[in-house]
């Protein structure tokens, strides 16, 4: 709701519903949201497959962790696995990683992370998901490039 960020970075995206009707309520919006930021995660895992980066299994980390219903929405939405870590707060972790090699306590980051990062739940995609995550997707992807000259022009970063 603040700005697109990876792999678009443009602070003047805003969120937005799209195909709204009488009929829905603060259920499917929520939900709706849920799945936008699940989107935004497979755009990430889609431009890190273009760069040759291809990941069998994503790793997650973060408050969204403590959230099964979040953490299957995500491996539906990707169709991959997700393994979530033990522990959510992984920006400390990763701080802690790199100043352990940097102090010379392992001899890089695979080896840090071996020692330091534990692996939680792991969920499993259900592709009878899959061709409804796709086609929401697809929506998704359109909408916002169709919607980003509307967002450069009316908005401030």
């Amino acid at each position: 709701m603040g700005g697109a960020m990876t792999p678009t970075w443009n602070g003047k995206a805003r969120g937005t519903f799209i195909g709204l009707t009488l009929s829905h309520g603060i259920g499917e919006m929520a939900r709706a949201v849920f799945e936008g930021i699940a989107f935004g995660l497979k755009d990430n895992v889609d431009r890190f497959a273009e760069l040759g980066i291809n990941a069998d299994t994503v790793r997650i980390v973060g408050g969204a962790t403590k959230s099964p219903f979040w953490c299957q929405m995500k491996a539906d939405v990707l169709g991959k696995p997700l393994v979530a870590t033990k522990n959510p707060e992984g920006a400390a972790i990763g701080a802690a990683m790199l100043a352990s090699v940097a102090e010379g306590n392992f001899a890089n980051l695979d080896e840090a992370a071996e020692a330091m990062v534990e692996l939680g739940a792991t969920y499993e995609p259900d592709l009878n998901n899959k061709a409804a995550y796709d086609e929401a997707y697809a929506r998704y992807y359109e909408c916002y490039y169709t919607m980003e000259p509307f967002f450069n022009k009316y908005y401030k970063a």
